[in-house]
């Protein structure tokens, strides 16, 4: 299974994944069927999308991978030939295999994923695709979210508290 998560609110996430991790990775086998990687390179990314668990369960890669879509200082970018293969090898992942493309944004930047790049047409066609963009104080949804958020945690916080975290 393939996954996209891309956005400005890193703590969301960040959630996101650990409900990932929970869901998919067995507890006994953690530390070999959970791997991070930064921004792979070409060779690394085909090996990291054909591996199987080594042990029983599922695997669960987190794929960091900013510098394949910003221009930035050690900026990554696929020839077509190497495309090609990338999806290829999506469309024959073992079914063990969790791989979940990561894509922070920074908070209060213009940048947006280009979604005429190849690769982002890759992810989009194959990957369950989830943007977290980033609360502004005046959204009504960031009251709610909080709420929520402490509930979790078992706090009750009063709408006077909510508002005093928001300013």
């Amino acid at each position: 299974m393939l996954y996209f998560y891309f956005g400005q609110e890193d703590f969301n996430i960040e959630l996101e994944l650990q409900k990932l991790k929970t869901k998919v990775v067995d507890k006994s086998f953690l530390s070999t069927n959970y791997r991070v990687y930064d921004n792979p390179r070409y060779q690394e990314l085909i090996d990291v999308l054909r591996t199987p668990s080594l042990m029983f369960g599922n695997v669960l890669a987190v794929i960091n991978c900013e510098k394949y879509f910003f221009d930035s200082k050690g900026k990554i970018s696929f020839e077509d030939k190497e495309l090609k293969e990338i999806e290829e090898t999506i469309q024959t992942m073992p079914e063990t295999l969790h791989i979940a493309f990561v894509c922070r944004i920074e908070r209060e930047s213009t940048k947006k994923i280009d979604t005429r790049r190849k690769l982002y047409k890759i992810l989009s066609k194959y990957a369950s695709v989830t943007e977290f963009p980033e609360y502004k104080p005046y959204q009504k949804e960031l009251a709610s979210w909080i709420q929520k958020q402490a509930k979790k945690k078992e706090l009750i916080f009063s709408s006077d508290v909510v508002q005093f975290l928001i300013e």
